[in-house]
């Protein structure tokens, strides 16, 4: 038997998005602000927020940092935050274009030194759907980023995207800056290899370096592999750590179906994969038994081949290369995926887990 190869086109991912927020630190209008405090340059308003629909008591503060520290330390970006108690800001951002588009919000909050307690809540809103940003509290005079994740859905598409940061305290202030919202789609993949008795499928992975478009930080990710044959079920997973720009592979025969939790090989697979967010630590571990949907991460690009058949006699076989596609993520399948993984790494004594990638890249092979 021989193979042919024969190079495919490639497709074009949709790589992850800096949504604009309107006023994001509060710095607009320039300059002092109506009304003074105490404290070199330091100024408020209690009216409207450029930008922002302020709904009951608060508006805009410049505390005068660096030169004055009465209220904090120091202030994440610029000079000027927004504030409000016993109300609310808040701003239309879009509308969801797609399902499976990975929202995530982050606000830097704080504690003015003068009050006694930190208050505040930040939401992210899509229609009806209202998520709540976490994160630990700050210490007095200080920031820390509170973030709030979603996985859109098709029943989304046309939502109103908002984004709503409020106080329910009267003495206490709700204190916010630094308000950044992402938008990424490419954190799931999807490609298949047939003809696997004829011949191998190879898989060449990269991480384009994306991973958080809001801080522009480069972090390793993890690739979190699922199998599938035929009967659609999961015969294996695995996950390897990949550097931004590195270049790794898998083979399908050699990595992915030598190591089956069934006993039979397949001839046929379906592979997806999952991005997930590794830090910059060379030490991260992967599981994809285990996958939050605030950990998914943007930036991987995989390219695989597969065998056709070409029309004559003798049988002979192309190898075509394409890029694997995006495949619309959904909190339903991405459950599935770790639920099965887990099932599979705690019950199935070592078998249904393939092999972790090598270094750099395979090409197409005659066999």
């Amino acid at each position: 038997m021989k193979v042919l190869v024969v190079w495919g086109m490639l497709t074009v991912s949709v790589a992850s998005a800096q949504v604009s927020v309107n006023n994001p630190s509060f710095e607009k209008p320039p300059g002092a602000l109506p009304n003074l405090c105490p404290g070199t340059n330091c100024s408020f308003s209690t009216s409207g927020v450029p930008g922002w629909n302020l709904t009951g008591a608060g508006g805009q503060f410049n505390p005068g940092n660096p030169s004055n520290t009465i209220y904090f330390n120091s202030i994440p970006d610029g000079v000027k935050v927004g504030y409000t108690f016993n109300g609310s800001l808040t701003q239309n951002v879009g509308q969801v274009a797609s399902a499976g588009t990975l929202l995530t919000l982050r606000v830097d909050m704080g504690w003015r030194s003068d009050l006694p307690a930190f208050t505040g809540t930040a939401q992210l809103k899509i229609d009806g759907t209202t998520v709540t940003a976490t994160g630990t509290a700050p210490t007095i005079g200080n920031f820390s980023t509170f973030t709030a994740t979603y996985l859109t859905t098709p029943g989304d598409i046309g939502a109103n995207i908002r984004i709503v940061l409020s106080s329910t305290s009267t003495v206490n202030q709700g204190i916010f800056d630094n308000v950044r919202l992402t938008a990424f789609d490419d954190e799931f993949k999807v490609h298949y290899a047939v003809n696997l008795a004829n011949g191998d499928s190879i898989i060449n992975i990269t991480n384009t370096g994306s991973t958080d478009p809001s801080s522009g930080d480069a972090d390793n990710i993890c690739v979190n592999v699922y199998t599938y044959d035929v009967s659609e079920e999961i015969v294996s997973c695995c996950s390897c750590l990949l550097t931004p720009n590195a270049l790794v592979s898998l083979s399908v025969q050699g990595d992915l179906i030598s190591n089956t939790l069934s006993p039979s090989t397949p001839t046929a697979v379906v592979i997806k994969m999952v991005a997930t967010d590794a830090g910059r630590s060379a030490l991260a571990s992967c599981n994809p038994g285990n996958i939050t949907q605030g950990s998914l991460a943007s930036g991987l690009r995989a390219w695989g081949t597969t065998l056709h058949a070409v029309p004559g006699t003798p049988v002979k076989y192309g190898l075509t290369e394409s890029e694997f596609l995006d495949g619309g993520l959904s909190a339903a399948e991405l459950n599935h995926l770790t639920s099965f993984c887990g099932f599979i790494n705690a019950n199935g004594s070592g078998f249904g887990v393939c092999k972790s990638c090598r270094a750099g890249g395979l090409g197409g092979a005659k066999n």
